[in-house]
């Protein structure tokens, strides 16, 4: 097949960080077809992306075609600069298709940007091709949850358009979250197309570097036990809760030690507050084999969310797969549709923003004898392997793409 991979924020590793759409197009190309990933060299997120005049750009990287949409830069998530950017995306988007003068089978329009699902809706028709509408956020459901907007707002009533549209014109709709289908069941009564796709992890990005904790300021015993945080440091996440326990946990028990590794707007803050406290440690974002390192030399792993409506249909985070890599127990903090940790006996799961029940579940993992958190760990690194690699994912989206 030939398979166009379309989204605004696709990025390779090469720029930073990687994103689904390069790990899945480079599987499609091993198992045999044609894959060209459209992207954009604007992303309020990723710094260095290629800058050129012109149309479009093509880079093959790691053996897939890529095509560089020239878009404006702008700057915050919330900027018109943004929403106009989006706009030029699809513009110059059709532009590009028409000179480039091939022909795709299949066309995959993935979100973010929304309005790509309309051009994916136009190229479906001009060559008679696939659609499939690949969702990692569900909008405009998100900026209800996440940003505060009413449904009767002009925006919203807008992408709640275009998402109808783009359900009902697609052939397949993929969900990276795992009770998509319940959400497109709502919106347009039939939920029959919808398949689950969850972040991949690809084997190949994954090395394991030994970290060395004094160059952070880090002092670890033999004895001591280690809780670690990954990711974002702010609200969306859940850290503050965290912390609470940290520091409650801290005034009895000398032998918990908590890291927080990352960045964020919060980080400053946090660190403030704790700075009393010689067990907590502010660690700062590392490349992903410390990190794995890092995750590997801890006895337990961290995962937080907000109390929210929107996570009734899942959650597929990037970073529970380096969780599950390090072959260490999770708690997650999380209030909403589960499918890994019952699946893959990983860890443990309590009330989202719940510090009581967070200080219990790191105390339950305390006291656990060690060959038994081990084979927790295990547990969820066998179902990554299993179940989880972007080798696997990729067959199985092929699949649905086939059956559509």
């Amino acid at each position: 097949m030939k398979i166009w991979y379309i989204s605004k924020y696709a990025c390779p590793e090469k720029y930073n960080f990687g994103t689904r759409h390069f790990a899945f197009a480079k599987e499609f190309n091993s198992l045999g077809n044609e894959t060209i990933v459209f992207t954009s060299n604007s992303n309020h997120v990723v710094s260095g992306l290629p800058q050129f005049s012109g149309l479009f750009k093509i880079e093959i990287i790691e053996g897939v075609k890529t095509v560089w949409i020239n878009t404006p830069s702008y700057q915050g998530s919330k900027s018109f600069g943004r929403i106009w950017s989006w706009i030029l995306f699809e513009i110059r988007l059709v532009r590009t298709v028409r000179q480039l003068g091939c022909h795709p089978d299949v066309v995959i329009a993935s979100s973010l940007s929304l309005f790509t699902i309309i051009s994916g809706a136009m190229l479906k028709k001009k060559y008679k091709a696939k659609l499939v509408f690949e969702v990692r956020d569900i909008w405009p459901l998100t900026l209800k949850y996440v940003s505060n907007l009413k449904p009767i707002n002009p925006v919203y009533c807008l992408f709640s358009l275009i998402e109808k549209y783009g359900y009902n014109r697609s052939d397949l709709i993929v969900g990276s979250m795992p009770a998509l289908n319940k959400h497109v069941e709502n919106i347009i009564n039939d939920s029959k197309k919808v398949c689950y796709i969850p972040h991949g992890f690809d084997l190949s990005k994954f090395e394991v570097e030994e970290p060395n904790f004094k160059e952070y300021g880090v002092l670890i015993n033999d004895d001591d036990f280690v809780v670690s945080y990954s990711g974002t440091i702010g609200r969306v996440n859940s850290v503050e809760f965290l912390l609470r326990a940290a520091k409650n946990i801290s005034l009895i028990n000398d032998k918990i030690v908590f890291l927080i590794i990352g960045e964020g707007e919060l980080k400053n803050e946090f660190k403030q507050e704790c700075h009393d406290f010689n067990r907590i440690y502010f660690l700062p974002k590392v490349s992903k084999s410390n990190l794995i390192g890092i995750l590997k030399k801890s006895d337990l792993l961290y995962y937080g969310a907000r109390k929210c409506d929107l996570y009734n249909f899942g959650v597929s985070p990037n970073k529970l797969n380096d969780y599950l890599y390090a072959s260490r127990p999770i708690l997650a903090s999380f209030s909403g549709y589960d499918d890994l940790f019952e699946s893959s006996g990983c860890g443990l799961i309590v009330e989202a923003e719940n510090v009581s029940a967070i200080e219990s579940g790191i105390l339950y993992f305390y006291s656990m004898p060690r060959d038994l958190r081990e084979r927790i760990g295990k547990s969820g690194h066998d179902y990554l392997m299993n179940f989880r690699t972007s080798r696997f994912l990729a067959k199985n989206y092929l699949n649905c793409i086939e059956r559509s």
